[in-house]
């Protein structure tokens, strides 16, 4: 039902080909397609970059059924380890072909499930494949990462041209094939706001298609963000508090969004004397971790201001 609904599903790469990759990822990949078999592999990246997109026209290609779970849920616990994943991996297709477990956000598996799965991975090696996907491969044990080939996918849109030319014309095919109506450069100003999450952008494309045309002026404000950042930091200067959660609850914008704007601008943000930044610097480490096992985003993102507040000193 989601992929007839939601844009980001409906129009998913179904080739390694098709897939928004820099030539030498792509080329990598593709030579596991020819190969006609899938090796383990980690695919490590920001959001929205197409690791699970990619784990996923893997298997179309070679006509496998993956397994498919999530860390960030339920599927993050020993118990799918031992139970989902062992039966899985232990049953043989009646074409001979290997099975393979796509296991997204494996960063957020618990200890125990990855201890689990390295016994699983080598008793049933012969028989099936294990892709993981995740933003920050160094909370996934050596034990697994030792038994897999390791795939950056960090998009790099500002230098290498071709591939920002295959990502923009990638919205205007899916925005064509919608029948919106679309000015170019108002979809190029939301990737740009948007980038390297290109899941993020078609999602607010299909978000704006609600309401008409993609064009500049019905951008949601087209400086929204830095104008809904401005009125943030005017908040967390005068402390606040309540107005402050008045904007997380009426904002869209992701804790990692937030923890990156707040990197990029430090500089101009925080007060100059040597050490708010720095101290800036370690909160926003701390809840950039803590966010991915919050169940409230909404909590996490209060709290980390709360801090912030408490902490730092603005400009």
């Amino acid at each position: 039902m989601f992929e007839d609904v939601i844009w980001s599903q409906k129009h998913r790469p179904r080739t390694i080909d098709e897939c928004v990759l820099p030539k030498n990822l792509k080329k990598t990949l593709n030579d596991v397609v020819s190969l006609g078999e899938i090796p383990n592999m980690i695919f490590f990246g920001k959001s929205g970059t197409g690791k699970t997109t990619a784990a996923l026209a893997i298997c179309d290609q070679l006509s496998i059924k993956p397994l498919i779970l999530n860390g960030s849920g339920r599927d993050r616990g020993v118990d799918t380890v031992k139970e989902t994943v062992e039966n899985f991996a232990s049953t043989i297709e009646f074409d001979g072909k290997r099975r393979c477990v796509v296991f997204d956000e494996f960063d957020n598996a618990t200890h125990d499930a990855q201890l689990a799965l390295r016994a699983v991975i080598e008793k049933h090696s012969k028989n099936c494949s294990f892709v993981f996907t995740c933003n920050f491969p160094n909370r996934i044990i050596d034990a697994i990462k030792s038994r897999c080939s390791e795939h950056a996918f960090n998009h790099d849109f500002q230098r290498d041209r071709d591939l920002l030319k295959e990502a923009l014309l990638s919205l205007f095919s899916i925005l064509e094939k919608e029948n919106v109506k679309f000015e170019k450069k108002a979809v190029i100003k939301l990737f740009q706001r948007f980038s390297p999450d290109l899941r993020k952008t078609i999602n607010e494309l299909q978000k704006l298609s609600s309401i008409g045309e993609i064009i500049d002026e019905n951008l949601i404000g087209g400086n929204s963000s830095q104008r809904e950042f401005d009125s943030l930091l005017k908040l967390l200067k005068e402390k606040r508090w309540s107005d402050i959660r008045g904007w997380v609850n009426d904002g869209n914008h992701s804790v990692d969004e937030i923890i990156e704007f707040f990197f990029e601008n430090g500089k101009k943000i925080f007060a100059d004397d040597g050490i708010s930044f720095a101290k800036a610097v370690l909160v926003l480490q701390q809840y950039q971790y803590e966010s991915h096992f919050s169940v409230n985003s909404d909590v996490c993102l209060m709290a980390m201001f709360t801090k912030l507040m408490m902490e730092c000193d603005f400009k």
